[in-house]
């Protein structure tokens, strides 16, 4: 299964206090889990920037290292990231943000 219909599955499933990953804007709490996380995807992004999130509305902080091992991402790896447990130490946070986001400066070019 692709691994964002687990994680859909398992929130709807389990966890609908939390925002749907699906159209969130993730954010990452430093500059450098930005960084580490930007440089691992395909196409990475150029530009990291400084947010501002914006809405009355809850987020969710949970560790990404779930999301980012594909090959292993189950129902139980999906239920841990719901339930804020980490899977690496130091924990790789991400943001799920349901609102906007507002940029308010570049902060690094990659």
């Amino acid at each position: 299964m692709e691994v964002e219909r687990v994680m859909e599955y398992v929130r709807r499933q389990h966890f609908l206090e939390h925002p749907s990953r699906v159209g969130a804007v993730f954010a990452w709490p430093t500059l450098p889990l930005a960084r580490h996380y930007a440089v691992r995807l395909p196409s990475h992004p150029r530009y990291l920037y400084v947010v501002n999130l914006i809405g009355n509305c809850d987020g969710f902080i949970g560790d990404f290292q779930f999301v980012t091992h594909p090959e292993r991402l189950d129902v139980e790896q999906a239920q841990s990231y719901w339930q804020g447990k980490h899977d690496t130490f130091p924990a790789q946070w991400e943001v799920v943000w349901p609102g906007d986001a507002e940029v308010a400066e570049l902060a690094e070019t990659l």
